[in-house]
């Protein structure tokens, strides 16, 4: 099984780096997004085998809110992007899953999960999804976290590449969505 790559759109930064540990560990490679609009680019940029999607986003007000915020409307919007409109979407609530299963299967979800999530169960909803279980990387070739550092905003972005910037955000450097960034790069 070659690299399997998994999306995690999380905004709770302790869930998502619980994940990420979790399945790097297994095996998998992980891209992390920490908002819709994050998810949207990173599926389009990098085109995961699967979404683990929480169902909702708090609002980002920095930028005049968004529909981007509830993760069954990503689903949907996802659906429409013929890049991504086969990318199966498993979510993730802090809300009683048992009252939205049937919204995540009306949706398209292949699975929803209560949160915490429980990892033994997670794996193998994963292996029966994607084929197996893949083997993990050998030590000589270590993932890069590519960090994103602007002067304008707080928040760092970070984004697990195998390489240089993904084209989206190449982009968003050319458009002059931000003013002399610093990127990181460091091999985990």
């Amino acid at each position: 099984m070659g690299n399997v790559k998994i999306l995690i759109a999380e905004n709770n930064r302790h869930d998502l780096e619980t994940l990420t540990r979790t399945l790097v560990t297994a095996g998998y490679e992980v891209i992390q997004a920490l908002d819709g609009a994050e998810t949207v680019s990173a599926a389009r940029c990098h085109l995961p085998d699967l979404i683990l999607l929480t169902t909702s986003f708090p609002p980002d007000v920095s930028h005049g809110g968004g529909a981007l915020t509830d993760g069954f409307l990503i689903i949907q919007w996802l659906k429409r992007m013929e890049e991504a409109a086969g990318i199966r979407v498993i979510l993730m609530t802090d809300e009683n899953a048992e009252t939205l299963q049937s919204r995540a299967r009306a949706a398209g979800a292949v699975g929803l999960f209560q949160k915490p999530v429980n990892e033994e169960a997670l794996l193998g909803t994963l292996a029966r999804l994607l084929g197996g279980v893949p083997q993990p990387q050998p030590e000589s070739a270590p993932a890069k976290l590519i960090i994103l550092v602007t002067k304008r905003a707080f928040v760092v972005r970070a984004f697990a590449c195998k390489g240089a910037l993904c084209p989206a955000n190449r982009r968003k450097l050319s458009r002059g969505w931000t003013s002399k960034p610093a990127v990181l790069a460091r091999s985990l």
